[in-house]
């Protein structure tokens, strides 16, 4: 196999009328017009299932593809910023506040707690201005398994929930953090979480990750820059009509 095109529905958003497509040439055929000829293909089917456009998204460092993108008629729609924090000795500074931390699997088999991360995972937009679209089994499946290695942080009032973050094993290292939802996007109660995760995650000598979408509540961009998260990276979303 030299290449390939992936396409098909976007799974898991309010988008019903566009489909993903992921091509990859092997870079010793590079050049040659089989990343266009499977566009083309591409582009095809989807008219055939009544779809409008295509989206797809690259490193915003790999300028050879987006050279490729603007080319082909695609058009910049989303910019998810990765957003690390490495961990620091400044953690008995940062004031402690009223947030319970307990194991992930502890909230696997709450239905009123999968409910409300269901909406919370919802609530902040994509970079490319979608929204999830998730059943509280697949946020259980996602985040809150009885397996999952990582911690839920949450704040109650009056007996009711109204801020959780889940922390989770990263892929390649430390802990990455997501989702953060707060009622109403409080900004008060995202930077009441992030600082008891910075805390913890400091005083085990953990590295945090987290992704940012411009589109998203800007309380929790100033919480994420109040406790020194620095930009690393990220990935921007391609669109095109079909």
């Amino acid at each position: 196999m030299i290449a390939y095109a992936d396409v098909g529905d976007v799974a898991i958003v309010d988008d019903t009328d566009t489909m993903h497509v992921w091509i990859l040439v092997h870079p010793d055929r590079s050049r040659r017009g089989l990343g266009t000829s499977l566009l083309q293909h591409a582009l095809e089917f989807a008219r055939a299932h009544g779809r409008s456009s295509l989206v797809t998204a690259v490193d915003r460092t790999d300028k050879a593809s987006e050279r490729w993108l603007v080319k082909n008629g695609f058009h910049p729609a989303g910019d998810l910023d990765i957003r690390r924090r490495q961990p620091r000795e400044s953690a008995d500074l940062l004031e402690s506040g009223h947030v319970d931390v307990l194991p992930t699997a502890a909230f696997g088999e709450s239905p009123e707690f999968l409910e409300i991360a269901a909406r919370g995972t919802a609530s902040r937009p994509l970079p490319d201005g979608t929204r999830v679209v998730v059943s509280p089994d697949e946020v259980r499946e996602w985040y809150f398994s009885p397996t999952s290695a990582g911690r839920v942080y949450t704040v109650t009032r009056n007996k009711q929930l109204v801020a959780f973050a889940s922390v989770q094993p990263a892929r390649t290292a430390g802990y990455s953090v997501e989702p953060i939802w707060a009622k109403d996007s409080d900004p008060a109660l995202t930077r009441a979480l992030l600082r008891e995760i910075v805390r913890d995650a400091d005083t085990a000598g953990h590295e945090l990750v987290i992704g940012l979408s411009p589109l998203g509540e800007s309380g929790l961009d100033e919480a994420v820059s109040l406790y020194g998260f620095e930009s690393v990276g990220g990935r921007v979303t391609w669109r095109r009509a079909s």
